[in-house]
């Protein structure tokens, strides 16, 4: 991508975000030529927020979300989503240790592994860290 390529993506995002200002905020955007990348502001007294607020986002958008344990045994939970105007998927994404993944995977009943995924809905995870962390929640 050229500068000018960058600059027009950024606009772009930056235009479809502002009509989603009643979603949770994000701290870091990463241009890609083929999309984009969005992660939230990290919630360090909830170890489980990243993920709340990335199901917020899957919620709005209807889709679902895929939980994902890396090699390097980092846990990661994304959305895929289409903002309109901008050209390309937008991956809202976040992040967990791996203890925290695998007790995920339990709680969900689909046990991860190494660079395996599993599939949910947006409302079987926000239900399900309720449960794991009910406090954190409210």
């Amino acid at each position: 991508m050229n500068p000018i390529d960058v600059a027009k993506r950024i606009v772009a995002v930056g235009k479809a975000l502002e009509q989603l200002d009643d979603l949770p905020p994000f701290d870091t955007a990463v241009i890609y030529p083929d999309g984009a990348s969005l992660m939230p502001i990290s919630d360090y007294s909830d170890p489980w927020g990243e993920l709340r607020q990335v199901a917020a986002w899957a919620k709005r958008f209807d889709v679902e979300l895929e939980l994902s344990l890396s090699y390097g045994g980092r846990g990661r939970v994304h959305a895929i989503i289409r903002l309109p105007g901008v050209t390309g998927d937008v991956k809202v994404q976040g992040d967990i240790n791996s203890a925290h993944a695998y007790e995920l995977g339990r709680a969900l009943q689909r046990p991860l592994s190494r660079d395996d995924s599993v599939i949910v809905s947006p409302e079987e995870l926000l239900q399900v860290l309720d449960e794991l962390a009910p406090a954190a929640s409210s």
